[in-house]
């Protein structure tokens, strides 16, 4: 992913933050937002630990939803 991100860590032209997974665990958001649709199995993998504090993904295409 480091290609998409520029000198201030964010997605080029939308200046969405990218944080590092520590701050994840750090703040337990009640929700992440995935954005990558196409690797958003390996995503819900990988951070399956939110669940933890009753964390949810949340998907936008196609269309918005939240997954339990």
């Amino acid at each position: 992913m480091l290609h998409l991100l520029n000198k201030t860590n964010s997605c080029r032209g939308s200046h969405i933050p990218i944080v590092d997974e520590q701050k994840i665990k750090d703040a337990k958001p009640d929700f992440i937002l995935i954005l990558p649709w196409n690797i958003k199995n390996e995503v819900i993998v990988q951070l399956s630990y939110i669940k933890e504090w009753n964390g949810k993904f949340v998907i936008s295409i196609p269309k918005l939803k939240i997954l339990d």
